[in-house]
């Protein structure tokens, strides 16, 4: 991973923070995305010390709020001419209905929409540093072959269960994941979905007093690293492999219905205030 360029999401704990990890440890540079600059320098520095020669550096950004994004997307491109790989894995789970800078339910603007946001502003770069690679994480594959999203109610407005908006989010992530890889298909930018695996995380914090202490006896025994998420990331293997739902370090068998995926982009288009981007013709897409 020498001299390639990478972004991740969510990096200060969790999935996020094992996968910069692992790309530092294979010689990548790595922004660490974070929505608090304290933190990022402090994932920072913890990876420095594990890796002196690590060449990580910590970003600010709010994913409830677009302008920050943009923001940031802006910052990025003026700093770095490339990007190789954009790893998306930063999430919430609010017990209560909360809403985001733009009026979004939360779960599903934060773990979802704010990671379309930043693929979007990021897709120039992406295709002009191709082969590149868009990795979402989203959990395991049994479930979702039977979760539908309830388009109706994508925003949660009649009724908010924590549970079910974080499957929908969820949901949307592997069907943009597979429809982003149906459009650009051909151009060198491939697009896959993983389940991480148990890794240790901090969204323990968000749950009931009660569970907490439970939750983070779970999580010491958790482990602090994601094979898979740094292998799609890293390895030659998968370099050319796109629109692949991958667990346990490898593709399995998803059948996903495209009509599905085409909805919610051009949904996700619309509540973004983004221009409309057809598929790339002439590619076999």
């Amino acid at each position: 991973m020498q001299g390639k360029i990478c972004l991740v999401t969510g990096a200060t704990s969790g999935v996020g923070r094992a996968i910069a990890t692992g790309l530092a440890e294979r010689g990548a540079t790595v922004v660490l995305l974070s929505r608090s600059a304290e933190k990022g320098r402090f994932a920072s520095d913890s990876i420095r010390s594990r890796h002196r020669s690590a060449d990580v550096e910590a970003m600010e950004a709010d994913l409830s709020d677009f302008s920050s994004i943009r923001r940031f997307a802006d910052a990025f491109q003026k700093r770095y001419p490339r990007l190789h790989v954009l790893s998306n894995n930063a999430a919430v789970l609010p017990m209560t209905r909360r809403v985001t800078a733009d009026g979004f339910e939360s779960v599903f603007g934060v773990n979802y929409l704010a990671h379309y946001f930043l693929t979007r502003l990021l897709l120039e770069r992406l295709l002009e540093s191709a082969p590149a690679r868009v990795l979402t994480v989203s959990g395991s594959p049994g479930l979702f072959r039977r979760c539908r999203i309830d388009f109706e109610d994508i925003l949660s407005l009649k009724k908010y269960n924590p549970v079910s908006a974080t499957v929908r989010a969820a949901c949307a992530k592997v069907a943009f994941s597979l429809e982003l890889a149906r459009r650009f298909k051909g151009t060198g930018v491939a697009s896959n979905t993983f389940h991480p695996g148990i890794v240790r995380s901090n969204l323990a914090r968000e749950l009931p007093a009660a569970v907490r202490p439970l939750i983070r006896f779970a999580e010491a025994l958790m482990k602090e690293e994601c094979r898979t998420g740094v292998e799609l990331a890293s390895s030659p293997r998968w370099e050319k492999t796109t629109g692949c739902f991958f667990t346990g370090g490898k593709p399995v068998r998803f059948d996903a219905d495209p009509a599905v995926g085409e909805k919610l982009w051009d949904l996700s288009e619309r509540l973004c205030g983004l221009e409309r981007i057809r598929p790339v013709s002439g590619l076999g897409v």
